[in-house]
């Protein structure tokens, strides 16, 4: 299955924000409320072998929240081999704001899966992202995930990072890796204010971390057994 979903975010003169495109394809829904745009599953999977894109564009003065209404779960597909590739771009404009808080990707036992996200930010911009991958459900092994994210400040690039988790992955079982834990978060935060004043490095535990970026960002990464811990692990490192 392929599919692609385009949002386009702008502001009115008194500062208010409207969706100016909207644009769904099933499993790919949609679904906006005032709060929030929210990434609905119109289907089952991902499956291995699906190709899914999500565009964002946030435009100049515009403020924008993405959330999913629940986690997405890779399955695997006829090919064992074939990942679920899920790519993501997100543009934010000059002055514009965008948060990118979905629901944890959980990877089944022989899910595979490759996840690709790509930002265009503004200098005067502000872009709030973060990722959580479970591997596995209860009771069963760890899938496969790679993930890469590059995201790129005024054009100058801010991060570039591939990332590989499960089984068969080096990093995975590593003390210098995973330590054979099954959630992996990241998060990342670019903000105008991290020009004048760039954020600290901080280990609050041996399971997360945060550290400044060449550029007005900071980058934060936590591990644990379960979503929620990992979830209360990137909050305290207030990266995103």
């Amino acid at each position: 299955m392929k599919a692609r979903a385009r949002v386009v975010a702008l502001a009115r003169a008194d500062g208010s924000t409207y969706l100016h495109e909207l644009v769904s394809m099933p499993p790919l829904v949609l679904r906006p409320t005032p709060e929030a745009l929210y990434v609905a599953a119109g289907a089952g999977g991902p499956l291995g072998g699906d190709e899914l894109e999500l565009h964002v564009t946030v435009g100049p003065g515009a403020r924008l929240v993405v959330r999913s209404v629940g986690a997405t779960l890779v399955l695997p597909g006829r090919r064992r081999d074939a990942p679920a590739r899920l790519v993501t771009t997100l543009e934010v404009a000059d002055g514009a704001r965008l948060a990118w808080q979905p629901e944890p990707v959980v990877v089944t036992g022989r899910g595979l899966v490759e996840s690709v996200v790509r930002g265009e930010v503004a200098a005067s911009a502000e872009l709030r992202w973060r990722e959580v991958v479970v591997l596995g459900r209860h009771g069963e092994g760890p899938g496969r995930a790679t993930l890469r994210t590059h995201v790129r400040v005024d054009g100058r690039p801010v991060l570039r990072s591939e990332t590989r988790l499960g089984a068969g992955a080096a990093e995975f079982a590593s003390p210098a890796g995973m330590a054979a834990k099954r959630v992996h978060g990241a998060a990342l935060a670019v903000l105008p204010a991290y020009a004048a004043e760039p954020a600290t490095a901080a280990a609050p535990d041996a399971w997360s971390a945060r550290f400044p970026l060449a550029g007005p960002a900071a980058a934060g990464v936590a591990l644990g057994d379960t979503a929620a811990e990992v979830a209360a692990r990137l909050d305290a490192l207030a990266v995103a």
